[in-house]
């Protein structure tokens, strides 16, 4: 269980939110990446699918936020979705599909870079 020494200077209206962060930086147009500041682990699973999985169980996830980072000037046309949520579990994980405006599952451009912010409610709080 997330029983890490966690900062409580959060202002939240629930106790027990924990906040993780990545980015991932694509170096060319099949997927490949390169990881920093992550508080998770992040694989390819295949095109447009990328697995996340936490260091410890939550008791909820309660938000992720996917933001993108295209130097280039053209914007990358990628929405975002999650699939097979599981962060109780020994699983701990989910998955965020990358899809363009179609509804493809798509890889980003290199030079793309996806900010990934996770909520989850920490299972080790006891009230």
């Amino acid at each position: 269980m997330a029983n890490r020494s966690y900062k409580r200077d959060r202002s939240t209206l629930e106790q027990g939110i924990v906040t993780l962060w990545g980015v991932l930086t694509f170096t060319d147009g099949s997927g490949a990446f390169t990881e920093t500041d992550l508080g998770f682990t992040v694989s390819r699973e295949s095109t447009g699918k990328f697995l996340v999985t936490l260091p410890d169980a939550y008791n909820a996830l309660r938000q992720v936020t996917v933001s993108w980072e295209n130097d280039s000037g053209v914007a990358d046309d990628f929405n975002w979705f999650l699939s097979s949520v599981d962060v109780t579990s020994a699983q701990k994980s989910f998955k965020i599909n990358v899809c363009d405006e179609t509804g493809a599952l798509g890889d980003p451009a290199s030079g793309s870079v996806m900010r990934i912010s996770v909520d989850l409610k920490n299972s080790s709080v006891t009230f």
